[in-house]
């Protein structure tokens, strides 16, 4: 006899068919938490690059980004990976960074009808060209994955001193009625400036124009720019505005400074 009673041959037939329906239930969940992982990653991976800023320099800069930017995630995006490409025009991928998305332990909690599984690490990898991301694309996470530290920045960082609009205000009130060449403002306006003592700092050059005895000085670029002029012998600020700043624009040029765009 098998249990209490029922045959043996039955009994066995209903523990193959219990241990069939456990079995694929717990596949079914497998595969559910897996495709919900895969969900949500994709959605932190998103959010994460939203955050980032635009025109990258090279994939150093975009790792270097995206971790910046993961933090606000409370870290829960890992970079594992770093890969550069060469890349012949600004349109073309210049690399990728493979991701690993971690999701939190569930938490207990007496409002869940049901128990929460924890939910399987997932990795994504993400190609750059040099002004936005061209695609996501899920990958299998390497077993051996160790999370790394993005590339360390070793370009030039270009900045406007503190002290350059006084030191352009300055030589334009010395210069006289009749301004000599741009470049010889220039240069004595760059001289004039505190270098940077940060790491890898160096100061935007001043970028003179003169139009008969006006002067127009602008520092940086259109996405922070600070302009001096002289016109008519008055010396101060000039405003141009930020659209007007673009490239294709004025631009963050002394022309600009004297002729600002209507």
């Amino acid at each position: 006899m098998g249990i209490r009673g029922i045959p043996g041959i039955v009994a066995a037939a209903i523990a193959a068919a219990a241990l069939l329906l456990t079995s694929g239930c717990a596949a079914i969940a497998g595969a559910s938490n897996e495709s919900r992982a895969v969900e949500q990653g994709e959605e932190r991976v998103a959010t994460t690059v939203y955050r980032m800023g635009l025109e990258q320099p090279d994939i150093g800069a975009v790792a270097r980004d995206l971790m910046n930017a993961s933090e606000m995630l409370s870290g829960t995006i890992e970079l594992i990976g770093v890969e550069e490409r060469f890349a012949e025009s600004d349109g073309d991928d210049f690399g990728s960074v493979q991701l690993r998305v971690l999701f939190p332990e569930p938490q207990e909690s007496p409002y869940l009808f049901q128990d929460q599984e924890q939910l399987p690490a997932v990795c994504f990898s993400v190609t750059w060209n040099r002004y936005y991301d061209t695609g996501t694309e899920r990958i299998e996470c390497p077993p051996d994955a160790q999370r790394i530290e993005p590339p360390a920045n070793t370009s030039t960082v270009f900045v406007i001193p503190a002290d350059a609009a006084d030191a352009a205000q300055a030589v334009l009130r010395e210069l006289p009625a009749t301004p000599p060449p741009a470049e010889e403002i220039a240069a004595m306006i760059d001289a004039r400036v505190t270098p940077p003592v940060g790491p890898l700092e160096e100061a935007y050059p001043a970028d003179v124009a003169v139009d008969g005895d006006d002067v127009g000085v602008a520092f940086g670029l259109h996405t922070d720019c600070e302009m001096v002029v002289r016109v008519d012998g008055v010396v101060g600020l000039g405003y141009v505005r930020w659209t007007s700043l673009q490239e294709g624009e004025g631009g963050c040029q002394g022309w600009t400074a004297i002729n600002p765009p209507l």
